[in-house]
């Protein structure tokens, strides 16, 4: 799983630093751009295929849960 407070994050995508804008996906959590997200359609890691995401603020309520 992605460690959601890891400020050097890189989008998958477009390749670049994401330092707003950051959604993960639901299923790998695989940090993202939201524009980047919404222009390819779905996760980019290879074989996941998910195509809905979870906000930052979500991924923290979880990342709290699971600790």
């Amino acid at each position: 799983t992605t460690d959601f407070s890891d400020e050097h994050a890189v989008c998958m995508i477009c390749g670049d630093d994401i330092d707003h804008g950051i959604v993960y996906c639901r299923t790998c959590e695989t940090p993202h751009h939201l524009d980047c997200w919404k222009y390819n359609g779905n996760c980019s890691t290879y074989g996941c295929g998910e195509t809905h995401f979870i906000t930052q603020r979500r991924m923290k309520r979880i990342q709290a849960k699971k600790a």
